[in-house]
């Protein structure tokens, strides 16, 4: 153990999510200042990212996300419908564009731009992450006769359609086919990079104004608050993620109730991540499989479709997952943390969503 990250350990810190396929790049544009302003780690493996949030934080998060929705949710709506309209626009033009006429500076500062407004995009979502309404959920699960419970549950549909919405802008800028990839083209010819995504945003735009800029291996990194948000690689990267990691040998584990209701049948796992083939995968899936992922959204709506039960990492009550299970019937349960590392394709499965529950059967 390194004495001076000692605290940065799955007592302290709630493991989030997991995407695999995500460059340094990509982090650079998400990692917006609702997250650095705040006790988060990210940890990249050879592109496979994992957030963790402070357990601290995730409780002062909470309370700010029940004031968002009991009191404050009808600016942000208004915020977010008019941003939408904006982002269509905007994408539209994007694609027209031809950056290839553009010089160095031009193209720097219409880069720059687009990056900055995907990171904005991601800014708005911020306040639709499970972790932001783990108050709300606990106020609806005990009924609790203090708050508005009809105007809160109002506010939480109204929330889970938003969020739904903003995920299909979120991944126009994540998979194959995303707004920047016609300016990794260009980027990567003009500066002679052969691996652009490990760059950050920002580092681009300084090499096309003519910056020499010689990155490390970026292969394994850590950052977060703790370490001033620069990066940490090696030895040390490694040392904290051993510390971070939790236990994935068990048989059976527990997660969020997003519809209640049984279910047993055959794991179909489909890796939350830009490298995954959806259509493949989705035509591989069997009608009343289970579906295993770290997260579910408008990329897997066919597979939810498909579905006899949903299992996922992550998630909350606004969740794709959990909204789409309510309106199919089919029983789910969200926020597991370890389902795509403990269950594997084929597993026979129990799926025991009055409980919460998930059992790995012989």
């Amino acid at each position: 153990m390194i004495q001076k990250y000692k605290n940065i350990n799955s007592k302290n810190y709630d493991f989030l999510w997991s995407v695999g396929g995500t460059s340094y790049f990509f982090t650079s544009i998400w990692l917006h200042p609702e997250f650095t302003k705040r006790d988060f780690v990210v940890c990249n493996v050879k592109e496979d990212h994992k957030l963790y949030i402070s357990k601290k934080n995730r409780k002062i998060l909470s309370l700010q996300g029940l004031n968002l929705i009991a009191k404050d949710f009808k600016s942000y709506e208004d915020k977010i419908k008019k941003s939408t309209q904006f982002t269509i626009k905007l994408f539209r033009e994007i694609k027209k564009k031809d950056i290839d006429k553009m010089s160095n500076k031009q193209l720097a500062v219409d880069f720059k731009k687009t990056a900055k407004y995907a990171q904005k995009l991601f800014y708005d979502y911020f306040w639709t992450e499970y972790f932001c309404l783990d108050k709300v959920t606990e106020i609806l699960e005990k009924g609790d006769q203090f708050y508005n419970l009809p105007l809160i549950k109002k506010n939480i549909e109204k929330m889970s359609k938003l969020k739904y919405e903003q995920r299909k802008y979120l991944n126009q800028t994540f998979y194959p086919g995303n707004i920047f990839e016609k300016y990794f083209e260009v980027i990567a010819k003009r500066l002679k990079l052969k691996k652009i995504y490990d760059y950050g945003y920002n580092e681009l735009i300084d090499m096309l104004n003519g910056k020499k800029i010689k990155i490390p291996d970026r292969s394994i990194f850590v950052k977060g608050k703790f370490s001033g948000w620069k990066d940490i690689f090696g030895e040390e990267a490694k040392e904290i993620i051993k510390q971070l990691d939790i236990d994935v040998n068990v048989k059976e584990f527990k997660g969020q109730i997003g519809k209640e209701g049984y279910y047993k049948g055959r794991v179909k796992k489909i890796e939350f991540s830009s490298k995954t083939d959806f259509y493949k995968e989705i035509r591989k899936m069997r009608k009343g499989d289970v579906l295993v992922s770290g997260s579910t959204g408008p990329e897997m709506i066919k597979a939810c479709h498909k579905a006899g039960a949903i299992v996922t990492d992550e998630g909350g009550i606004t969740s794709h997952a959990a909204t789409v299970s309510r309106e199919l019937g089919i029983p789910c349960i969200i926020g597991t943390r370890i389902a795509t590392k403990v269950l594997k394709d084929n597993d026979l499965v129990e799926v025991d969503a009055n409980k919460g529950i998930v059992r790995k059967i012989k």
